[in-house]
């Protein structure tokens, strides 16, 4: 994991596991819980998590800014998907 972060300028490694700035806390917490590696990777490229981090994303146009537990709430039902129409 630190090989991926010191090579990641170049190769833009974290991104493809969606180990950024947003996620990379989970990863800190899966691998402290005694997940291993290639578990914790195969969780979060799920559809499930690419899910939440396409509705966590920021909005640039709308100055509408985003988080995880908004998405969350999104996908448990607690806020309307109108939220993410233009």
């Amino acid at each position: 994991m630190l090989s991926a972060a010191t090579d990641n300028a170049k190769e833009l490694i974290l991104a493809k596991i969606n180990a950024g700035t947003e996620f990379a806390k989970y990863y800190l917490h899966l691998i402290i819980m005694g997940y291993s590696l290639d578990d914790v990777v195969s969780f979060m490229t799920s559809p499930a998590v690419e899910l939440i981090d396409k509705y966590s994303s920021s909005d640039d146009y709308s100055g509408r800014v985003n988080s995880i537990s908004t998405a969350m709430d999104l996908l448990k039902g607690e806020i309307s998907p109108n939220v993410y129409m233009p």
